[in-house]
């Protein structure tokens, strides 16, 4: 479990770490007047930065739904 536990608090970090730059892009997505072009070009935006850093949203849950079973 120890290595689940591990692997979760280092995806988590890294998440923090681009928190800024995401909730800069999360800001402009709420606006209502955007088209559905830019929405898209934004969310792939989001996704760059993930791939530049190397996460995977869903990483932190991973672990949590693996240990499940053995509780």
């Amino acid at each position: 479990m120890l290595i689940f536990t591990f692997k979760s608090q280092v995806q988590t970090q890294r998440l923090q770490a681009i928190q800024p730059e995401m909730a800069a892009i999360s800001a402009k997505l709420r606006d209502p007047n955007l088209s559905q072009s830019e929405k898209s070009r934004l969310s792939m935006k989001m996704m760059e930065i993930y791939k530049k850093n190397n996460i995977n949203p869903f990483a932190t849950m991973i672990p949590t739904f693996i240990s499940m079973p053995i509780f």
